[in-house]
């Protein structure tokens, strides 16, 4: 058995036997058990479905997240198709509790390799941003998922980024009632 990278977990079951992970993790790890799926073309085959990072916006992050009062309450989305990520679930007396606690294990990899155990689907701009603050560390949640289906994947990928955009006349709205800009 090799080292893992454990994080106390939460497990829920959604449609099909699917399973949501939520965890808190020390945003500068991430890159250690994840990696961007870049948007590729292998002939007529697509492969990865992440568009380019947005230098301009990577830096806003980083600043913001530089500040003593910095928080970012959206998680980080993560699928895992490795098979020797797993679960592992503690007991516990709570009857009314909604899922399981429990163990989430991700395998240490070498890291002078390109393959993670993981992908981001959603946070890649928000990743690169903690990766590069100037911070010792950020903490942020994970929501991870496990499938090797990469259209699947890209299927999740889609739903996260398919939002409108606040509308302008929202955020001209609420600016004025904040005590720092965005």
């Amino acid at each position: 058995m090799g080292e893992y990278h454990e994080f106390l977990s939460t497990r829920i079951e959604v449609t099909d036997g699917h399973e949501l992970f939520a965890f808190p993790i020390d945003g500068k790890d991430i890159l250690k058990i994840a990696t961007v799926a870049r948007i590729s073309r292998d002939g007529m085959e697509i492969e990865g479905f992440q568009r380019k990072e947005v230098r301009s916006h990577i830096k806003e992050i980083a600043k913001y997240i530089e500040r003593p009062d910095a928080m970012i309450p959206n998680a980080i989305v993560l699928a895992f198709s490795d098979p020797n990520v797993s679960f592992e679930a503690i007991q516990h007396s709570h009857e009314e509790v909604l899922g399981e606690i429990g163990i989430f294990r991700v395998p240490v990899v070498d890291l002078t390799k390109e393959e993670r155990p993981g992908f981001i689907v959603d946070g890649q701009q928000r990743t690169r941003a903690i990766d590069e603050a100037d911070v010792e560390s950020f903490p942020i949640m994970v929501c991870a998922f496990k499938e090797d289906d990469e259209e699947i994947q890209a299927q999740q990928f889609v739903n996260v980024n398919n939002t409108k955009p606040l509308p302008k006349e929202l955020m001209i709205e609420l600016l004025p009632n904040l005590s720092f800009p965005p």
